[in-house]
């Protein structure tokens, strides 16, 4: 638990990746049959763009731990991030059946129908987790597909809802709602909150597809190495390990 605890720490409030990863590897060493060492474990993955350690990571901690929601959801969001749409799909799914309440479940599935091609069963999947999660955090990726479908009036009202919420808790859905419609300064000033805050959800800017489009913009560099995180096009691709 000491582990875990100054994992935590180091990777979400420090970012201190590398302190964090020792941490990490030492609860596991420690409790190799515990979940939750590896769940941290693979988030940590994920934030450097290590996918496909990270799947393989999830797929050993599924052996001790079959049945656990944030394994389950991270296997899926991993296959989403990696291009494997279906799979990933077809996993979030089957997990929402037992854990019909865990948001991440939601998020997975979401994106991949987003990515996919199919925006309509993407709000559909969103508005289910919002419904069943009782947290607005899903509307930023609410915009992103009515954008993706062309209906830039709804995008923007779903924003301007977002706006008139809790918009100063959930800043990286705010900067995810930005960026989809295009509006970079105003995203990356939401991404500087979240940081400022130390938002858990910032430590995953670097690969989540949703931001994409801001990368290239001097800000966005300039808040990975604040955070002394990879840009995406420096990372060793999605199927390899550093």
């Amino acid at each position: 638990d000491a582990h875990i605890a100054l994992a935590s720490v180091a990777q979400f409030c420090d970012w201190d990746w590398e302190e964090s990863r020792q941490h990490m590897v030492r609860a596991i060493e420690l409790q190799p049959q515990r979940g939750e060492s590896y769940y941290m474990y693979i988030a940590h993955l994920i934030t450097q763009g290590r996918l496909a350690e990270a799947l393989e990571q999830t797929r050993i901690a599924l052996t001790y731990d079959p049945l656990s929601a944030p394994l389950l959801a991270a296997e899926a969001m991993v296959r989403v991030y990696l291009g494997e749409w279906d799979t990933g799909i077809l996993l979030a799914k089957s997990a929402l059946n037992a854990a019909p309440h865990y948001v991440e479940l939601y998020y997975a599935l979401g994106l991949g129908q987003c990515m996919s091609g199919h925006p309509d069963e993407a709000l559909r999947t969103f508005q289910a987790g919002i419904d069943s999660s009782h947290t607005p955090f899903l509307m930023g990726w609410m915009v992103e597909a009515y954008a993706q479908k062309g209906d830039m009036a709804s995008a923007q009202a779903t924003m301007d809802r977002m706006m008139e919420m809790a918009k100063e808790t959930m800043p990286v859905s705010m900067a995810v709602a930005a960026t989809a419609l295009g509006q970079n300064e105003l995203a990356l000033t939401w991404l500087e909150q979240a940081a400022d805050q130390r938002d858990i959800f910032v430590a995953y800017i670097a690969v989540w597809p949703s931001l994409a489009k801001l990368r290239g913009e001097p800000r966005y560099r300039q808040l990975l190495e604040r955070m002394h995180l990879s840009e995406p096009s420096a990372q060793k691709g999605h199927h390899a390990t550093r």
